[in-house]
């Protein structure tokens, strides 16, 4: 059997990490903050939220460069519908048998129209990177099975992508696709000969620092894409687009900056150290999908009358918060219906 690449376990573990503390000063730190949205403001929200998610799906798109070809298209769009789809709308379903259940109680049933309306919008806007990750993995897999994967093809769907709407969660989708293309590629035989070579490590990793830190001396909430979007079809679209190529530019150095760096850190950690990153990289999923419940559900009522950003605080919420979806990890991953359906299997 190939040997696992802890790498690619440890570079989950930090980002997931990562974006579990930027939760943590946005629900954590108290209902002012939240409701205000004064975490905006904070420059270490900020600099988390310039790259990390990129940095997650340039490795899931590395990820699915190098399974796809182990696969017939057929069998990997079947897998794509069992590891993603269905626990998408089994978790659809969960969250709007909450809300419906929680409106009879309180006297105000749901007409059947609305409820399909509800459960509609919980199916979109619910885990939205797993949609991105789906849409991406979809598109890629139909283009290598019918265009052998033609740059044109995907270069195109990357200009189309500009003029699309952003209703519905297209905006991330389409933020997305630029980075799982470049973790998709990254699998070809010239760039993994680059990537493994020492020397163009220390370049890349110099070039990338001080490209992200310059820019990120820059970045504005205005800049994030859940304010900004990304479509041109609106008024001063030379300026949107200058903040799409800003944006990718921050999220693409500051993705590989960190990938970089843990690459070299890999080899000076302790084993037990890594042991531990293993593990968390390799539960990511069940880590994204619970949090998320955690952060709806019960950190902003724990901790609503918290006094604002402390990062030491949030840091322990941080450790708290991993625990909980760890240990509620485990409990689904021992039941197989219940792996199957809520976590994809994985």
């Amino acid at each position: 059997m190939k040997k696992r690449d802890i790498t690619l376990d440890v570079v989950k573990a930090v980002v997931i990490m990562l974006m579990v503390f930027g939760h943590c000063i946005q629900y954590g730190s108290g209902k002012a903050i939240l409701d205000s949205r004064g975490f905006l403001d904070n420059p270490v929200f900020l600099a988390i939220y310039s790259f990390h998610m990129p940095m997650f799906m340039l490795v899931s798109g590395y990820l699915f460069g190098g399974g796809v070809a182990k696969r017939t298209w057929i069998e990997q769009l079947i897998r794509l519908v069992q590891s993603l789809l269905v626990p998408m709308l089994c978790w659809a379903v969960i969250h709007f048998l909450i809300l419906y259940i929680g409106a009879f109680r309180t006297g105000d049933p749901m007409s059947p129209v609305y409820a399909v309306k509800v459960f509609l919008s919980r199916l979109i806007s619910d885990l939205w990177y797993l949609w991105a990750l789906f849409y991406c993995s979809v598109f890629a897999t139909l283009v290598r099975r019918f265009f052998k994967d033609s740059p044109i093809v995907y270069l195109a769907a990357l200009v189309l992508s500009f003029v699309l709407p952003d209703q519905y969660g297209l905006a991330l989708y389409k933020y997305m696709y630029p980075y799982f293309l470049i973790g998709y590629f990254a699998q070809s035989k010239q760039w993994q000969r680059a990537i493994k070579a020492k020397k163009n490590t220390k370049n890349v990793l110099m070039a990338t620092g001080i490209l992200f830190v310059v820019l990120l001396v820059f970045f504005r909430k205005e800049y994030l894409i859940y304010l900004g979007g990304h479509t041109l079809m609106r008024e001063a679209p030379l300026h949107w687009l200058w903040i799409d190529i800003y944006r990718f530019a921050i999220g693409l150095a500051g993705s590989v900056f960190v990938i970089e760096l843990l690459r070299i850190a890999v080899k000076h950690t302790a084993k037990t150290a890594l042991a531990v990153f293993g593990y968390v990289g390799q539960r990511t999923m069940g880590i994204y999908i619970l949090s998320c419940e955690v952060f709806a559900y019960a950190v902003p009522q724990l901790t609503k009358d918290f006094g604002g950003i402390h990062y030491g605080r949030a840091l322990l919420e941080t450790v708290a918060v991993l625990a909980v979806c760890l240990l509620g990890t485990e409990i689904i991953r021992r039941i197989p219906i219940a792996n199957r359906l809520l976590l994809g299997g994985r």
